[in-house]
């Protein structure tokens, strides 16, 4: 007489497996708009950090070398560029001959370049910043950053005459002007 042993089932049926993927289907999409959300609001803190932490930087090299400091939008890294603006990325150098509009020449070094980011918008009302060392006046100015995708609230970067940045909630509940 063989006696039969009986083994554990191991598979899945169809049922089984069609109620544990609408599970994790539905649990995904009640999570997923919260995760953008909040890796939206993470890069554009991010963004305004890097700005404001190079603005800092400039005032801080104005002061201890007591050259001007000149921030501007480029897209190559070398030069203030006509068309790029501070979401296609920036530069910092030492502006020797302190000239306006705000222009790298070849002889001026190169301190900082930041790249720039496809979602984050920066709106700026002057087209560079200038650190001044101290006793003479900076260019003062606002730089409102938003995210081009997820409604996060937009930041706003706001500079003053005397170089110092500080970071703000921009009015609004989202989305780019």
């Amino acid at each position: 007489m063989h006696m039969r042993i009986a083994h554990p089932q191991t598979a899945f049926s169809l049922l089984e497996l069609l109620v544990s993927l609408t599970i994790v289907g539905v649990v995904t999409a009640a999570g997923l708009p919260p995760l953008q959300r909040w890796t939206a609001t993470r890069a554009l803190d991010s963004a305004v950090f890097d700005l404001q932490r190079d603005l800092h930087h400039a005032r801080l090299t104005a002061a201890r070398t007591g050259h001007s400091i000149a921030l501007c939008p480029s897209l190559s890294a070398r030069r203030c560029d006509a068309g790029a603006t501070f979401d296609d990325g920036w530069i910092s150098f030492i502006n020797h001959d302190g000239d306006s509009p705000v222009q790298r020449d070849v002889d001026e070094p190169v301190l900082r370049t930041h790249a720039g980011s496809t979602n984050i918008r920066l709106l700026s009302n002057r087209r560079a910043f200038r650190q001044s060392p101290p006793g003479r006046r900076s260019i003062n100015g606002t730089i409102i950053a938003c995210h081009r995708d997820a409604g996060v609230a937009p930041r706003s970067l706001v500079v003053s005459y005397t170089g110092r940045a500080r970071t703000s909630q921009s009015n609004g509940t989202g989305g780019c002007p």
